[in-house]
């Protein structure tokens, strides 16, 4: 079996307003490695599982609330005999909360 790792990055860079699509795309090394993606913030599943196809998967979300979010990005192998699960580090991403206009 072949050990993997997986790591994540996001777009636009935190902080960002609450509502903003946030766009993660996990990057799963070997590239052969074949199987899907899960991305989470925290326990909570954000969407479901995405393909990997060459070497990365990705994804976005719009329901991100105002707050400090730990993300990550979990790899499941297709066949756990030829390659090994992986989840990146978690990465802090800060929402924050749409500003209202004032009074004119």
């Amino acid at each position: 079996m072949t050990t993997t790792s997986t790591t994540l990055s996001t777009s636009p860079t935190s902080p960002t307003s609450q509502g903003t699509p946030v766009y993660l795309t996990a990057t799963v090394r070997p590239a052969t490695a074949t199987g899907t993606v899960q991305f989470k913030d925290g326990t909570t599943n954000l969407g479901p599982p995405v393909t990997v196809a060459n070497g990365t998967a990705s994804g976005t979300t719009s329901s991100l609330t105002a707050r400090s979010h730990q993300l990550t990005a979990g790899f499941t192998p297709t066949d756990p005999a030829t390659h090994g699960p992986s989840t990146s580090p978690p990465v802090t991403y800060v929402v924050t909360p749409v500003s209202e206009p004032g009074p004119r």
